[in-house]
């Protein structure tokens, strides 16, 4: 009586076909992961950039003319670094913060007449992810009537 089994071939075909399913299988699980976390840092730049918004709302209620002053390139736009929500740091921001310390927050204001009754706020959240350099922009314009 003759015992039936798999030839050699037989399993090594089979085993190729599980491999290349298993992987395909990882990829795709890789690509959602980075996808997920990459949403998850959108989210968090858009909760900052609501944040920034927020703050610039109460020094234009507390005080236009602070505010109205902060362009100092007369109508072509000054930029400010905004990590701790201050006007300390003028310029390109250069270090990160947050949690996870990877966001950097700049805000490029621009005095849009003269005398100033409206200001236009752009304000980017930026992050290094895997992928490259990923932003969350935001334009307003602040008006001295509202």
């Amino acid at each position: 009586m003759k015992k039936k089994s798999f030839t050699l071939i037989e399993v090594l075909v089979f085993t190729t076909i599980i491999s290349i399913f298993f992987i395909a299988a990882m990829s795709v699980a890789v690509f959602f992961l980075k996808n997920i976390k990459t949403q998850q840092y959108k989210i968090i730049a858009t909760h900052l950039v609501e944040e920034t918004i927020e703050w610039l709302k109460y020094e234009k209620e507390s005080d236009w003319n602070i505010i109205a002053s902060k362009d100092i390139n007369n109508g072509s736009g000054t930029i400010y670094c905004l990590n701790d929500l201050s006007w300390d740091q003028e310029g390109v921001c250069n270090q990160n913060f947050g949690s996870p310390s990877i966001f950097k927050r700049e805000l490029i204001i621009r005095n849009l007449n003269n005398p100033v009754t409206k200001i236009e706020l752009t304000i980017t959240v930026s992050w290094n992810d895997v992928g490259g350099i990923n932003k969350v922009i935001s334009k307003q314009i602040l008006s001295i009537i509202e």
